[in-house]
């Protein structure tokens, strides 16, 4: 159990200017600060400062009603929704599902209710894995939002969504049965895509003590020809979709990749074998359907505990593509192509933010006149 825990005996009971500063030195202690959300710290303050205002003095009046708090911080009209069949087990199951009318996804209200959310979740939860506690069990009475944040079919995460499952993971990591999966999300928030996690063998990496990168194989796409026994082959031709490149881990997720490669350095006897999985130990191919389904599992699963899953706007690659947006917020085209592996064209769909410009224009195409 982790030393801090011998100093707070019952969160619940911990002031809220107290709390938040306890949040933030774990955010710092676990470094689960993700790129491009430098300024999530002052924005928790702000948020414990609000409840303050508003007459909560603990952790426990929070959690008594976390609902009306959100509703308080936010000045939006939530109400209570009523899952239906269609909605997600998660949905279904969820204790305090909230939705709100007059609001657009998309639009500033929106995008702060969901934010306001996801800090009040990481404030409650973050000093119970500051206490050795189960933050799990903390983040199963927040209440979730059926609105959708954005109108995208499909988008990254954001900076606050990325938080927050960095700490569903990081408490997963404590789990001997569950830290494999939290390396599989490490990989996946360095760039891989679900099912590339599945192939990334210690070979790949640049490093086998604190790795900062891995290599990424890419991935292609069988063409199938069209019918003609004059063109009959044994093997179909390969498409190139994603490049290979190279993945990025920040402090966080080496430090979650690092102690997975322990675990499987002492199961093996303490020799490892550079070309074992780090995060898949499954039967089938590897970067296969069936391997990247499994993966895809495990992330949802991270979704679902951070109370993000049923949301319309989201998958598992969501967690691949937030460095790449990040990137592109920040201006740096390149990075963001590297990052994603794809042809420019593909990249501008799968992110939100427009990549920026090229810094050299393109070559001027000659024109031709018609002949009169």
């Amino acid at each position: 159990m982790p030393a801090a825990a011998r100093h707070i005996p019952n969160t619940d009971d911990l002031a809220l200017a107290d709390a938040a500063l306890l949040t933030l030195a774990t955010w710092r202690n676990e470094q689960l600060l993700p790129i491009g959300g430098e300024d999530l710290p002052s924005d928790l303050q702000r948020l414990a400062e609000s409840l303050t205002r508003h007459g909560y003095a603990t952790l426990r009046d929070v959690r008594a009603d976390a609902g009306a708090a959100l509703q308080q911080l936010t000045g939006l009209p939530l109400t209570p929704y009523k899952p239906t069949k269609k909605d997600t087990r998660s949905l279904r199951e969820a204790q305090i599902p909230l939705t709100v009318t007059d609001c657009h996804p998309g639009s500033e209200d929106m995008h702060r209710l969901h934010r306001q959310r996801n800090l009040l979740a990481a404030l409650l939860a973050s000093p119970e894995l500051a206490a050795g506690g189960d933050p799990d069990a903390i983040l199963a009475t927040m209440p979730v939002l059926v609105a959708r944040r954005t109108m995208h079919t499909f988008r990254p995460f954001t900076a606050d969504e990325m938080l927050l499952c960095r700490l569903v993971a990081t408490a997963a990591a404590r789990r001997p049965r569950s830290l494999q999966g939290a390396a599989t999300f490490a990989l996946a928030d360095g760039g891989a895509t679900p099912g590339e996690t599945t192939g990334v063998r210690i070979c790949d990496l640049d490093r086998w003590q604190a790795p900062s990168g891995f290599a990424l194989p890419g991935s292609t796409r069988t063409i199938p020809l069209p019918y003609d026994p004059a063109h009959a082959t044994d093997k179909l031709p390969q498409r190139q979709l994603r490049a290979a490149r190279t993945g990025r881990l920040d402090d966080w997720g080496s430090r979650i990749v690092t102690r997975q490669l322990t675990v499987l350095t002492r199961a093996a006897g303490g020799e490892l074998d550079p070309a074992t999985r780090v995060s898949y130990g499954g039967g089938h191919q590897p970067g296969g359907q069936q391997a990247t389904m499994s993966a895809q599992r495990v992330i949802d699963g991270i979704l679902v505990k951070a109370g993000l899953y049923h949301l319309a706007d989201i998958t598992a690659k969501s967690v691949s593509l937030y460095a790449a947006q990040v990137a592109a917020d920040r201006g740096d085209r390149q990075a963001a192509l590297a990052l994603t592996g794809e042809t420019e064209h593909r990249t501008r769909r799968l992110l939100t933010a427009d990549l920026p410009r090229p810094t050299s224009p393109r070559p001027a195409t000659p024109r031709f006149r018609r002949a009169a």
